[in-house]
């Protein structure tokens, strides 16, 4: 009593309000009432803070029972502080962790395949359509929410990856319950135990779906782009502008044309990709290299209209 409360036996066996004057303000009352509420049917057990006479606090787990003989009551207090303090360090770190996966929308998931315990992240069940906890974390339950026309791919990705002792890594479609689709990036690896059986697997979850839903946008921009690239009547190309030692451009390379290009001027792509003007024509103007170059200077477009000596015709560039 002496080592954990900071009191003498002598005092608490003259002033039963000692203990009760000891207990953390904060946790006195539920434990006062919780003590003559249950001490005479011998269920009392507690856990409460006491402040000590330097004014440092201690963890206790108290327990008592009725000796049978009168109101005598024995029992037993364990100084938990450091437990607590361990108790209080992990939550602290599942807080931070809990916070980082809603943060970056990540899933994590653990899989003891020995007995086929799974366990799930919140963030797993939503990123498959479930509500947390709704469902049973399990690997049939992760497996209906793939997509069926991904699903044979999915497992066989799984196999390989636990068979030849790599990391699993591999993208696919989850099917909710109300028709809606999202691409799913998963990461795992495994453990082998000593007679090289899988025994578990770990991993996390992404949902890229807007990375899928940019990279399907901006295909379906460029064969736009190519098919007006490729069959409008007027020349298109695509130029880098050359600069010379003291910053000028003086000459600029063609890195695409179109077949109009090749049309107007009478040379192939072959011939004309990769050129630069001069290689081609021998000389350039001016005004088309410093239009180029203002262009990229401001990152504005840029109209000019003027006589091109090379194809002996006047030019519309924008």
């Amino acid at each position: 009593f002496a080592g954990i409360w900071g009191r003498t036996p002598d005092a608490l066996y003259e002033h039963f309000e000692t203990w009760l004057d000891a207990i953390h303000t904060d946790d006195r009352e539920r434990i006062v009432q919780n003590f003559f509420s249950n001490i005479l049917t011998g269920t009392y057990d507690a856990e409460y803070r006491v402040v000590r006479p330097d004014g440092s606090i201690r963890w206790i787990h108290d327990r008592r029972k009725p000796l049978g003989i009168g109101t005598l009551v024995a029992g037993v207090a364990e100084d938990i502080t450091q437990r607590k303090e361990i108790e209080a360090v992990l939550k602290e770190r599942e807080e931070r962790l809990r916070h980082v996966l809603e943060k970056t929308h990540t899933a994590v998931w653990d899989w003891d395949i020995r007995c086929g315990k799974v366990f799930w992240t919140p963030q797993h069940f939503t990123m498959l359509g479930y509500e947390p906890d709704s469902v049973e974390p399990s690997y049939a339950n992760w497996a209906a929410r793939v997509h069926p026309e991904d699903l044979v791919s999915t497992e066989a990705a799984v196999r390989e990856a636990m068979e030849q002792h790599c990391e699993y890594r591999h993208e696919f479609r989850a099917l909710w319950s109300d028709g809606t689709v999202r691409w799913i990036d998963a990461h795992g690896t495994y453990t082998y135990g000593p007679d090289g059986r899988c025994e578990r697997m770990v991993g996390v979850m992404r949902d890229i779906t807007e990375r899928k839903q940019a990279q399907e946008a901006l295909r379906e921009s460029e064969a736009k782009f190519r098919k007006m690239f490729e069959n409008m009547t007027e020349m298109f190309q695509i130029l880098e502008p050359i600069f010379d030692g003291q910053g000028k451009a003086t000459d600029f390379r063609y890195v695409e044309v179109n077949p109009a290009t090749e049309t107007l001027t009478g040379k192939s792509r072959k011939e004309i990709e990769g050129k630069t003007a001069k290689q081609l024509w021998g000389i350039v103007e001016d005004y088309w290299v410093e239009t180029m170059a203002e262009v990229l200077r401001t990152g504005k477009s840029a109209h000019t209209e003027n006589y091109s000596r090379e194809l002996d015709a006047y030019l519309d560039m924008k």
